[in-house]
């Protein structure tokens, strides 16, 4: 049997594999325009964190692409700390087996679209509609040339 901690370990490593920070600005992934739009997004997630207080992920999600951004930024543990305690005064959490409970998470992902229109206007559809399946099938594609 394998405990919780060891399959966010995988999880993990696979989500760096998948989505490196260089890739995130490369061409072969999403551009850079892309990810301009996904940082504004992320920084505007972890405002909404900051002003919700959901520092345990209990109220808010990321969108697929954002999750992405977060990720790398979380493997840099040193700067995330430090950037979290510099932005919100505190470190923003993340629940890797948070998307689990499909409910939960639903409520969380319609808690923080209301949020962003609330706090911002309006909010990326391109970005925060951005589908799992569609990204995962360009990122596998960048992966396996990278392999080859």
């Amino acid at each position: 049997m394998v405990d919780g901690g060891s399959r966010s370990c995988r999880r993990e490593f696979s989500a760096r594999r998948q989505c490196s920070c260089e890739a995130m600005h490369e061409d072969t992934w999403m551009g850079r325009e892309k990810a301009r739009k996904v940082l504004a997004s992320y920084r505007q997630f972890i405002m909404l964190k900051k002003n919700i207080q959901d520092w345990n992920a209990k109220i808010l999600s990321p969108c697929y692409l954002v999750d992405q951004m977060w990720h790398c930024h979380i493997l840099d543990v040193v700067n995330y700390c430090h950037d979290m305690m510099l932005l919100c005064g505190h470190v923003v959490g993340h629940n890797p087996d948070g998307a689990l409970d499909y409910v939960a998470k639903q409520k969380r992902d319609d808690t923080t679209r209301a949020s962003l229109e609330e706090h911002f206007g309006s909010y990326d559809e391109t970005i925060w509609d951005y589908s799992p399946d569609e990204a995962s099938e360009i990122v596998n594609d960048v992966a396996n040339q990278s392999e080859g």
